[in-house]
């Protein structure tokens, strides 16, 4: 029996976890089963508005940025990321603030129950993984809530991605390197391959990355997909300092909650994705967003001791910039 939320979260880590031991076969990563649990629920992906974003980089920035607009908007916002620092729930909030306790206990027991009543020999896939148990709870727990909009961060990938059962009102790609190359592709084009599955029928894609290979990619899925594709305007510049991170963009500066030259990118990406899906924004409401965005442990200042950052980068690109962002903003 399930007596706390952090029970809850251990019964569904008990399942096959692919975070902690990815499955090199591919037949960990499949759609047909989330889209049959999904349907036990009544498809509670589709009770809310949704936006989709994948990447290799960025994507939890952006994600925050999206969520942070919408909240500041006026509408009740959940957002969907991984992984966390501390607390499972940290992966599902509302603009990453915690929904009530019993919301997340409520929803684990009616998905434990149904689980349990389930023969999972008959069905295509066997049982399902954490990932998939944890995605089914968000969505869940976005419905109960009742959330206007939500955002959906991909775990791995995006194709084959448990996430990619949502119907979003946009989809978002972010910069694309190689990763997860055991799984995704050993090229980069393997791996926009995988990322522009999030890509949906007669939805708009809104990407930033620069890379021709990684575009000439998207753009052939988008036209198979008769999407739109909106990328990156060219007029902006971000500046990094003492007093923070300021994004130029047409004669305006907006200050951003999160520091480094490459969340100017981030944060326009997510102003250019909700400024064309709703056009009806207040501009301060985006202006409040941007600023208000924060992320525990990406480039975080300690209380009362400046110099002291914790950033979770690990590859050699995202450590560079958390240097550059150091020496701007603390030493120069």
């Amino acid at each position: 029996m399930l007596k706390s939320v952090n029970d809850g979260f251990e019964w569904m880590v008990s399942f096959t976890n692919l975070e902690k031991k990815p499955d090199v076969t591919k037949r960990g990563y499949r759609l047909d089963k989330m889209f049959y649990l999904l349907e036990l629920f009544d498809n509670p992906q589709l009770s809310y508005k949704t936006i989709h974003v994948a990447g290799s980089k960025g994507k939890g920035s952006t994600s925050a940025f999206l969520a942070s607009i919408l909240n500041e908007s006026g509408f009740k916002t959940g957002i969907y990321s991984s992984p966390h620092l501390l607390d499972y729930r940290e992966r599902i909030t509302n603009n990453h603030n915690f929904f009530p306790g019993h919301l997340y206990l409520e929803s684990i027991k009616e998905v434990k129950k149904t689980i349990e009543s389930l023969d999972f020999t008959e069905i295509s896939g066997g049982k399902p993984t954490t990932f998939e148990l944890m995605t089914l709870v968000a969505f869940i727990i976005f419905k109960k809530a009742k959330c206007d909009w939500v955002v959906v961060e991909t775990g791995l990938g995006g194709r084959l991605d448990s996430t990619n059962t949502v119907l979003p009102q946009a989809s978002v790609i972010t910069t694309i390197e190689l990763e997860h190359t055991e799984i995704l592709g050993s090229t980069i084009q393997e791996i926009a391959f995988e990322k522009s599955g999030i890509i949906k029928q007669n939805r708009p894609i809104f990407t930033s990355t620069k890379n021709n290979a990684v575009l000439s990619v998207i753009k052939k899925k988008v036209k198979e997909m008769d999407s739109k594709l909106y990328t990156l305007p060219k007029n902006y510049s971000t500046n990094v300092n003492k007093m923070g991170t300021i994004l130029n963009y047409e004669g305006k500066e907006y200050k951003l909650g999160l520091e480094g030259e490459v969340q100017g990118e981030n944060a326009l990406l997510a102003i250019t994705t909700l400024k064309t899906i709703l056009p009806e924004l207040d501009s301060k409401a985006i202006d409040r967003g941007i600023e208000k965005t924060s992320i525990p442990g990406r480039f975080h200042q300690v209380a009362n001791n400046p110099i002291t950052i914790l950033d979770g980068a690990h590859t050699i690109k995202s450590v560079k910039s958390a240097t550059d962002t150091f020496k701007k903003k603390l030493i120069v």
